[in-house]
């Protein structure tokens, strides 16, 4: 009697599905039974979309990619994009595609040290992650400006993406590395926690399914968890207390 073969389920919508699994390797994939059963599916918006004012787009999926030829988007502007497989649909469209990291914290690490020209229109879902919009903000852009000194900017974009610094505590640490060369400034130890942080903050995300920050504050800090409704609230506290 032959053994059943394991059921590899796909929950994802249905075109991520397949071709996730037309990229398993061949071994993998004659030992599985593979069930795809979508629990969501990606509908585009009928929305308009108007890119008039944009200097760059940023595409976070390749469904961001799919929405902006549906809204008839000329590819005449540089994309940055999460992920390679992002960034090789964007290149197929026709966008100046580039990569920009594997995830949001990336992304905006990426932006804030590099400086593309503003404003950037960011192309998503109802339902994401990583508030990549509210952490691009122009005032820590502007505090950036305070200094030509690319090491220092990018050590102070790492510090805004693993501490949340404010706009002034950034003006602060710029106007502090006035008076000191560089090149003479003891650069601090990287935080060795910072990792397991978001590690910890990446599973509460997949918990609750909600977009999760985690900063941190001396030896505490504090989580911030993001709801779209009073009803969207109500369901959170109620996971978040169910035994």
């Amino acid at each position: 009697m032959d053994t059943p073969r394991p059921v590899l389920l796909m929950t994802r919508p249905r075109a991520a599905s397949e071709r996730f699994v037309s990229a398993l390797p061949v071994e993998v994939a004659d030992r599985v039974e593979v069930c795809i059963a979508p629990l969501m599916e990606i509908a585009l918006s009928d929305a308009p979309i108007t890119a008039a004012d944009a200097q760059g787009v940023i595409f976070s999926s390749a469904n961001g990619v799919q929405a902006a030829r549906a809204a008839g988007l000329e590819p005449r502007l540089p994309a940055f994009c999460i992920g390679r497989a992002t960034t090789a649909a964007a290149t197929g469209a026709g966008w100046d595609a580039r990569f920009a990291g594997e995830d949001a914290d990336a992304l905006v690490a990426t932006l804030a040290r590099t400086r593309p020209a503003t404003p950037l229109l960011h192309l998503h879902g109802a339902h994401t992650r990583g508030d990549i919009a509210g952490r691009l903000t122009a005032g820590h852009a502007r505090a950036l400006l305070g200094t030509d000194d690319a090491g220092l900017q990018d050590r102070i974009s790492s510090q805004i993406e693993s501490q949340g610094l404010s706009v002034r505590a950034v003006e602060r640490l710029i106007a502090e590395s006035k008076g000191n060369k560089p090149r003479q400034r003891k650069t601090k130890p990287a935080d060795p926690k910072a990792r397991e942080r978001q590690a910890l903050g990446a599973r509460l995300e997949a918990r609750i399914g909600r977009p999760v920050r985690v900063r941190a504050s001396g030896n505490g800090g504090t989580v911030t968890v993001r709801y779209e409704s009073v009803d969207d609230l109500k369901a959170l506290i109620k996971e978040l207390t169910a035994r």
